[in-house]
C-alpha cells in the first residue's frame, strides 16, 4: 500500500480554522458551572439514553468526528482502556459522535468498548453543546465532565490527536477535583 500524501490545502484549512477558531457565541448556553443541556439519543447497545437519568453520577461525555478517524480511534481506546477507573469513580463514560447506530455497534463490537456510544445522526445533541464544526459535518473533539448534580464542572475543547492517549487521565484528575 502507497503513502498517502499531505491532505490538500483546502481541507487541511477547513480542519485548523475549526480547530483554531472557537467563537464565544458557539457555546453561549454551555459553559462550567451551568446546567448540563439534557437531551435523549439512541446508543450502541440499542437503549435510548437520556442524560438526566444519570443524576447522582458523574458523567464523562465525549464528542468525536468518527469512529474511524484517527484520533477519535485513540482517544476512543484510551478511554475504553481506562474504564475501570471510571467507573470505580462512579462515572459514567458516554461518546457521541454522528455516525449510526449501527456504525456505533460495530466499532463497539470489534473495540471491545464497554460504555455507551451515542448516535447523533441528526447533529441536535452537537449543537446544543455547540460543538458542531467542520462545515456542520462532524462534532468537534470536546469533552464534557458534568457532576452528579448535573452541573457542567470543566470542558475540554478540541482534543487533539497528539494528546488523545493521555485524555483520560486529565479527565480523571478533574473528576478527582470535584470530590
Amino acid at each position: 500500500m502507497g503513502r498517502i500524501g499531505p491532505l490538500p490545502l483546502f481541507i487541511r484549512n477547513l480542519f485548523l480554522t475549526e480547530i483554531l477558531c472557537n467563537p464565544d457565541e458557539e457555546m453561549a448556553n454551555v459553559a462550567e458551572g451551568l446546567p448540563a443541556p439534557d437531551f435523549t439519543a439512541k446508543a450502541n447497545d440499542g437503549s435510548s439514553v437520556t442524560l438526566s437519568n444519570f443524576r447522582g453520577k458523574n458523567v464523562v461525555l465525549y464528542f468525536y468526528t468518527k469512529n474511524l478517524s484517527p484520533g477519535c480511534r485513540a482517544e476512543t481506546f484510551a478511554f475504553r482502556d481506562s474504564y475501570a477507573k471510571f467507573a470505580s469513580a462512579d462515572t459514567e463514560l458516554i461518546g457521541v459522535s454522528v455516525d449510526s447506530v449501527e456504525s456505533h455497534v460495530g466499532f463497539a463490537s470489534r473495540n471491545k468498548i464497554p460504555f455507551k456510544l451515542l448516535s447523533d445522526q441528526d447533529r441536535s445533541i452537537s449543537r446544543l453543546y455547540g460543538v458542531l464544526g467542520y462545515g456542520g459535518y462532524f462534532a468537534k473533539r470536546t469533552t464534557f465532565v458534568i457532576d452528579k448534580q448535573g452541573i457542567i464542572r470543566k470542558i475540554f475543547p478540541v482534543v487533539l490527536l497528539p494528546t488523545s492517549y493521555k485524555h483520560p487521565e486529565t479527565v480523571l484528575e478533574a473528576l478527582r477535583s470535584l470530590s
